[in-house]
Parts: structure tokens; sequence; C-alpha cells
């Protein structure tokens, strides 16, 4: 049995979904999957950057980054 506090009865179980009109599903464009999706995230990441001002935005932050804030905390 249920030791703690239940949120309203198993009577009204369902209640609003059955209130909500039925809406039918619409048709989507099929998404992509497998090596084809991988080539177009590269592509988003690496091909076709437009330069712009500011910082530079990296998907992953590079290994030699991390090395130098590492020994930076490590001096104070």
């Amino acid at each position: 049995m249920l030791k703690g506090k239940v949120h309203g009865s198993p009577a009204c179980a369902g209640k609003i979904r059955e209130q909500t009109p039925k809406v039918a599903k619409q048709e989507k464009k099929k998404t992509t999957t497998g090596q084809a999706k991988q080539q177009m995230q590269y592509n988003q990441c690496f091909v076709s950057v437009v330069p712009t001002f500011g910082k530079k935005k990296a998907p992953v932050p590079t290994l030699k980054s991390i090395v130098i804030l590492a020994f930076a905390n490590k001096d104070t």
C-alpha cells in the first residue's frame, strides 16, 4: 500500500486527458539518421561557419585551454 499522500482519488484519474479535444497528428518531414545526420552536424559546425565578431564558439573546449586554466589556478 502507498505510505505517502496521493494527489486526487482513483475515481478522478484521467479526467483532464478525457476533456482535451483530440488533435490529429501532423505530417512531418522525415528526419535524417546515422551517417547522413553526422555529416550534416559536421557541416554545420566546421564547414559552413560564417566568421563573425566576438569570441569563436567551439563545440567542445580544447585540451590546451583546459591545461592552461589548470596551471593558472595552481599558481594562485
